[in-house]
């Protein structure tokens, strides 16, 4: 899991396979845990590039010059013309999305963790002091959102996208579940909240919380598709028709 890292004290055996944690549990060792000491990766990237903006403007001309690298978003199901559109970078393992504004500026960035890059306990990571809670990440630009009759909000950015390249005006969360309403208080209309597997809880608390806007659209997941992401990927008319089927 990306959530966290373990690491026997005993033996030295670390890792984030929760399987083999369990059967350790279970045959009844005893484990001691250890927290994986985590850095910024924003931290150096605004050191050596002076900015937020500088970071992602970086990472997006290595993109450019490293298109091999392209390899993971393409097999999440971003095209290459769509990497381009939203201005996707790569730095030192970290795929960088940049946060733009209504007026078309940087709010802020968010990176998320490459293919073979699960020691790092977390999968998405922003700039210290950025206000998560408030930002929305919008694939489609203000403008698609202004103009839509109805906004489709995930709970993670490359979920958002897949949403997006259905045809959607879709939004994401920086944070998960967790989203101050105030992010959406312009956005006079339907917004239909889509949690991943087992979120379907706070997606109804935070639909409750934005009163007649909020509405929760449950998607046909199993064991092996959790997110919209993943049914982007193996089954995109599943996804197509979830979408489609509004609840009223």
């Amino acid at each position: 899991m990306w959530q966290d890292w373990w690491k026997c004290q005993s033996c030295g055996k670390q890792g984030s396979d929760h399987n083999f944690l369990l059967q350790a549990l279970n045959s009844g060792s005893t484990i001691h845990f250890e927290q994986k000491k985590f850095v910024n990766p924003w931290n150096k990237w605004i050191s050596d590039y002076g900015s937020v903006f500088g970071a992602c403007k970086e990472a997006y001309k290595s993109l450019k010059t490293f298109p091999q690298q392209k390899y993971y978003l393409n097999k999440r199901g971003i095209p290459d013309a769509e990497i381009e559109k939203l201005k996707l970078g790569y730095l030192s393992g970290w795929y960088t999305i940049p946060l733009l504004g209504q007026d078309g500026g940087l709010l802020g960035g968010v990176c998320r963790a490459g293919e073979g890059f699960t020691d790092q306990p977390h999968k998405y990571v922003t700039p210290k002091g950025q206000d998560n809670k408030r930002i929305l990440y919008v694939p489609g630009g203000w403008n698609q959102l202004r103009t839509a009759e109805s906004v489709y909000l995930t709970f993670g950015i490359l979920s958002a996208v897949s949403v997006y390249l259905n045809g959607k005006t879709a939004c994401s969360t920086l944070s998960g579940t967790v989203l101050d309403p105030v992010a959406l208080e312009e956005i006079r209309k339907p917004i239909y909240i889509i949690p991943d597997f087992h979120e379907e809880a706070q997606a109804y608390k935070l639909a409750d919380k934005l009163g007649w806007r909020g509405h929760v659209l449950l998607l046909e997941y199993n064991d092996k598709m959790l997110d919209p992401n993943d049914l982007y990927m193996y089954d995109r008319d599943r996804l197509r028709r979830n979408l489609d089927a509004l609840p009223a």
